[in-house]
């Protein structure tokens, strides 16, 4: 009995079955993987300036049902073998948004289609395709990144969207992250969806945090003067102040917490603290004698203000921007108590003026007071005026008579500092009604007046001149009236020079406007370096002087010829007139006019339009000459004319 071959044919049909889709998923497998490859990071390439996100991945096709098996021969016996029944096609993978279009759906085996043995490979295979798609997928996932440029940190540029492993050292979660490339570049946020770089605007790029800097503002006592103190500008933000604010702008680059380009500190309101006064330590003066204590004279300050009441007493008031302690717009010195001490009556009283303000100052009032005050000064007991340093600048003028009082003395009587007068004198040049005094300057101790030629000082207060007088007046003597020295005349073409132009193209230019003669004073043309040799030139306001002669007693310029003294704008010595016709002519100063004798080429300036220059050959041979050579010529042609015919 033969044994029947249906298991084993069963057998084989159901691995074709199961062969046929797994070969199927090896072989997109195959060809989907040099697509990954090439999206691939490695991690230690450059990553691409701009990555454009990809398309969202297309379903996948369902895999094709298997063919069946062709049907095998009849077998001998009657009854044929049933045809097996063909595997059902697996259902088509699930779109994913964010899975990459070459990636592999994953396929789904029933339990009872993978046996253990022979299927176990492909049911790993399938796990193992799942694994790789979803770690293609993270690795997949995009960065929106903001590029920069200029000096770090510079400013943002553009944006690009990039592949989270282009990245350099990211722990893929930190944002902002900042990392070198070709450009600064910092990574903002995972790209959303298919998101391109156009899709974010770049002032979303964060810019480089500035610390602002810490400012007081410095309130001194007085009013209205709190103020910020300078703050210097940074390489991050620039500097303003405005109505007593500081406003900082940030610079190109940088911003402030918050986002913000610019940080206004704020001027707070002045305090008005007052500044605290300084009463003076002043004590009532009390000589021997009734009723005589006072307070010296106490001056007015930049703090406050003095006031002497009836009884004495004096009332410091306060300025604005300050006060007393208390504080206190007021300081009152109580009214001195006379403590009535008799003056012993042998005792000598002494007239003393006081004096206030810058010394040597100037009388403010009178006191009298016993002699034994000024000896324990240092007095002799008999030097008047006598001065002596107080409270105040003090001068004892003399001793007292009788039961002489403070007012019985008047303060025109007190001496001041005395002047010692200026040396002044009177310059009385040459010529009529010219004398006068020098300038006479000011100074600390007078001031200066010029009356009717009169030079009168008048003292400062605090000064008198000698003799306690309060002005000294200089008066201008009568003009000696001396004559002046005569002076020399001298005889000049005049031409106007333009400084504009150098002095060659001027002096053609000055030609051609023509020259004049003037009579110049012998002292100016010395005062511009001329000692008496002729002719001499030189340039002052600009004209070009050319001294030619001394004029005579009497000459004018009309004396003169302009054609004649400065023919063609050359001057020419009058000795030298004749110098065309006299070889033997010496100017002034006793130079032959013509060094050469007439004997050497060139162009002498004459009047007579048929004369010849001279040649510099013996007179008379050079017409001969050229006579015979013109007849020896005429007769070499005529020579030559019967040959050549």
């Amino acid at each position: 009995m033969k044994q029947s071959l249906r298991p084993a044919r069963r057998t084989l049909w159901q691995r074709a079955a199961l062969t046929v889709p797994v070969a199927a998923l090896v072989a997109v497998s195959a060809f989907a993987a040099p697509g990954y490859a090439d999206d691939a990071d490695g991690g230690n390439g450059t990553p691409s300036a701009e990555v454009e996100s990809p398309a969202p991945a297309p379903e996948p096709e369902p895999a094709p049902e298997p063919k069946p098996a062709p049907e095998p021969k009849p077998a001998p016996e009657p009854e044929p073998a049933p045809e097996p029944e063909a595997e059902p096609a697996p259902d088509p993978a699930p779109a994913q948004d964010d899975q990459p279009a070459d990636a592999p759906a994953p396929q789904d085996v029933p339990a009872d289609a993978v046996p253990a043995g022979d299927g176990a490979e492909d049911g790993a295979q399938q796990i193992r395709s799942r694994r790789i798609a979803a770690a293609k997928d993270d690795d997949e996932k995009k960065v929106v990144v903001c590029k920069y440029v200029g000096t770090p940190p510079g400013v943002p540029h553009h944006i690009i969207v990039v592949s989270k492993n282009a990245i350099k050292d990211w722990d893929g979660v930190t944002f902002p992250w900042t990392f070198a490339d070709a450009q600064d570049s910092v990574a903002i946020r995972y790209a959303v969806g298919n998101e391109q770089p156009g899709d974010e605007e770049l002032v979303n790029c964060p810019l480089a945090q500035i610390t602002p800097p810490t400012i007081e503002p410095v309130d001194p006592c007085g009013p209205d003067n709190i103020a910020f103190p300078e703050v210097p500008e940074t390489d991050e933000y620039t500097v303003e102040v405005v109505d007593g604010d500081v406003v900082l702008t940030a610079k190109p680059g940088y911003e402030f917490p918050g986002g913000e380009s610019t940080l206004t500190l704020e001027l707070p309101a002045d305090s008005g603290e007052p500044c605290i006064a300084t009463p003076p330590d002043v004590e009532p003066d009390d000589p021997c004698g009734p009723d005589n204590a006072a307070y010296p004279a106490i001056v007015e300050t930049d703090e406050y203000t003095v006031t002497v009441n009836d009884d004495g007493s004096v009332t410091l008031t306060a300025k604005d921007g300050w006060a007393f302690e208390g504080p206190s717009a007021t300081y009152e010195l109580a009214a001195p108590v006379d403590s009535g001490e008799e003056c012993p009556v042998d005792g000598k009283k002494v007239v003393v003026c006081k004096y206030v303000g810058t010394p040597p100052g100037v009388p403010d009032h009178i006191i009298v007071v016993s002699d034994a005050t000024l000896f324990n000064k240092g007095w002799d007991g008999v030097t008047f005026p006598w001065v002596f340093p107080d409270a105040q600048d003090s001068v004892a003028i003399r001793y007292a008579v009788g039961n002489e009082q403070p007012g019985d003395e008047e303060l025109v009587n007190c001496p001041l500092a005395e002047i010692t007068p200026p040396s002044v004198e009177p310059v009385d040049p040459c010529g009529p009604d010219n004398i006068a005094f020098p300038e006479v300057p000011g100074t600390d101790e007078y001031s200066v007046e010029v009356v009717d030629g009169d030079v009168v000082l008048t003292a400062k207060p605090g000064y008198e001149f000698p003799g306690g007088e309060s002005t000294l007046t200089f008066e201008l003597p009568a003009d000696s009236g001396e004559e002046c020295p005569e002076v020399g005349a001298l005889a000049a073409c005049v031409t106007t020079i333009d400084p504009e132009l150098p002095i060659e193209n001027a002096r053609l230019a000055a030609k051609a406007d023509g020259v004049v003669i003037e009579i110049v004073d012998e002292l100016l043309a010395e005062a511009n370096g001329f000692l008496g040799t002729l002719p001499f030139t030189f340039i002052l306001d600009g004209k070009e002087y050319t001294v030619f002669a001394v004029a005579e007693p009497g000459q004018t310029a009309d004396d003169f010829s302009v054609e004649t003294q400065c023919a063609g704008g050359e001057v020419v010595d009058e000795d030298c007139l004749d110098a065309a016709t006299n070889p033997d002519a010496v100017d002034a100063n006793g130079e032959p006019c013509n060094p050469d004798g007439g004997e050497t080429g060139g162009i002498v300036d004459t009047d007579d339009p048929d004369a010849l220059p001279n040649t510099g050959g013996p007179a008379g041979i050079l017409l001969p000459l050229g006579a015979l050579l013109v007849l020896v010529g005429a007769g070499l042609v005529m020579v030559r004319r019967p040959h050549s015919a």
